[in-house]
């Protein structure tokens, strides 16, 4: 109703409406059968844990500081936390 206020002629709506129509009908079952493929498991990752550079009791620590600190607080002269932010703990 409201498409019929903003001046389409009955035609027109009719051309929009279908075009609308045909569209749904493509783009929902693509999207539905990519989804599929986008939640299934990547093959071909790193094993978790292979490229450490820290040990967990290092990374537990940084974690705790970025949680309960700002930058600032840390005397770092970011506002937030960017990556050379967190290089620098």
């Amino acid at each position: 109703m409201r498409m019929r206020l903003t001046g389409l002629t009955a035609l027109e709506l009719m051309i929009v409406l279908v075009i609308i129509g045909v569209l749904a009908t493509i783009t929902v079952p693509s999207f539905i059968r990519l989804r599929k493929y986008s939640m299934r498991e990547r093959v071909g990752r790193w094993p978790l844990g292979v490229c450490r550079l820290l040990s967990a009791e290092q990374e537990a620590e940084v974690r705790r500081r970025i949680v309960d600190k700002t930058p600032d607080q840390l005397k770092i002269p970011y506002a937030l936390w960017p990556r050379t932010a967190v290089a620098q703990l």
